[in-house]
């Protein structure tokens, strides 16, 4: 009796020691610590114009607007251009630079990319309005001026970075009499 428990103790073991083995075999475990940084990217609206005291119908003014990288990664840029009251638009005349910028929808979209510290080419640098616009329009009024802004990362175009940006994350707003 004893040969035949000591041959089952001895399968019992070496089917133990098998499964163990295949087991060990079969899986793996491996660990891997990764560090990403998030990147940031600063844009500011450069405004040049000289002060007017009372714009007048029929006249031209001067006024540049550009987009600024002040700070961070290469990004892309857009501008978005409105009057207030909305009536006025249709009296004025913006003379954007259709070149370096392309319109889609409401917004003006840089075609370049922007390094750190470089500045856009203007999207425009002379506001006027017709001879008939009606003065009350004139009397007070703003130009609004939105720019935001999206890191290039890898993308090849404006574009492509655009499709693929949350653009709730860098927002710059700018108001001003004209």
């Amino acid at each position: 009796m004893i040969p035949w428990v000591t041959a089952l103790a001895a399968l019992c073991l070496l089917s133990l020691m098998t499964w163990k083995g295949a087991a060990a075999y079969l899986s793996s475990r491996d660990k891997m610590a990764n560090q990403l940084s998030v990147g940031q990217v600063k844009t500011v609206i450069k405004e040049t114009f000289p002060p007017v005291p009372s714009p007048k119908p029929g006249k031209q003014y001067q006024k540049q607007i550009q987009a600024v990288n002040e700070k961070g990664s290469d990004c892309y840029a857009r501008i978005r251009v409105s009057f207030d009251p909305e009536e006025l638009e249709a009296y004025g005349t913006i003379d954007y630079n259709r070149s370096d910028w392309e319109r889609e929808g409401e917004y003006w979209y840089y075609k370049e990319r922007l390094p750190e510290g470089a500045s856009s080419s203007p999207l425009f640098q002379t506001v006027s309005f017709s001879g008939d616009t009606p003065p009350e329009l004139m009397d007070s009024f703003d130009l609004f001026v939105e720019l935001e802004s999206c890191q290039a990362g890898n993308w090849d175009s404006y574009r492509q970075a655009w499709d693929h940006a949350d653009i709730k994350q860098n927002r710059k707003d700018s108001q001003g009499g004209l």
